[in-house]
């Protein structure tokens, strides 16, 4: 079941006087939420081989996450890794998961989770973040999770909106950089 669902359903039985059913239902929903983190956890452990720090650093919040996305990792400094070894991390990171994530299927769920724990040493979604986290079987973005084409986006206002979708990297690469000589900054590439 999924959480938004646990969510609506519990409210029903607190309005028709069934609160301990109620309570009882949110405590379950709310699991879900940590076992997306366990899966976190599990996902840092593959991506970064030794992640022991990630049980101190890593703080789950129950917040949703900012914007339109199914989680985001929020810290403090820089990051930075080369490969799959992180060279500098931050001393607290925090998770945030959205609704819509835990209303998923477990794959997708790991999926983005690969996704974040790749942010734990890269925080742009560049070609060595891109290439762990498909080395993982990530998604590249969040937008991503069932199609493997490349979208080049371009910024409208304040989000970004698909203009052009490529099979292969390397042509939405050079298309994009051809577009970012032209209006710098504008543009995106998303998988």
């Amino acid at each position: 079941m999924g959480y938004l669902y646990s969510m609506e359903l519990s409210q029903y039985l607190e309005r028709a006087g069934y609160g301990d059913l109620a309570k009882e239902l949110r405590v379950l929903a709310s699991t879900s939420r940590d076992q997306a983190f366990r899966m976190f956890k599990e996902a840092a452990r593959k991506v970064w081989r030794n992640s022991d720090f990630v049980e101190q650093a890593v703080t789950l919040s129950h917040e949703e996450p900012k914007g339109d996305v199914l989680a985001s990792l929020a810290y403090a400094g820089n990051v930075r890794a080369i490969g799959d070894s992180l060279i500098v991390r931050s001393k607290h990171y925090t998770l945030r998961i959205a609704d819509a994530l835990l209303a998923k299927d477990e794959t997708t769920i790991m999926k983005i989770m690969i996704h974040e724990a790749v942010h734990l040493g890269y925080p742009r979604h560049d070609a060595d973040f891109r290439r762990l986290v498909r080395e993982h079987g990530g998604a590249v973005s969040e937008s991503a999770t069932g199609d493997d084409s490349i979208k080049v986006q371009m910024k409208k206002g304040s989000r970004f909106e698909t203009i052009k979708t490529f099979d292969d990297e390397h042509e939405a690469m050079k298309w994009a950089k051809e577009q970012m000589k032209i209006n710098p900054g504008k543009y995106r590439m998303i998988q």
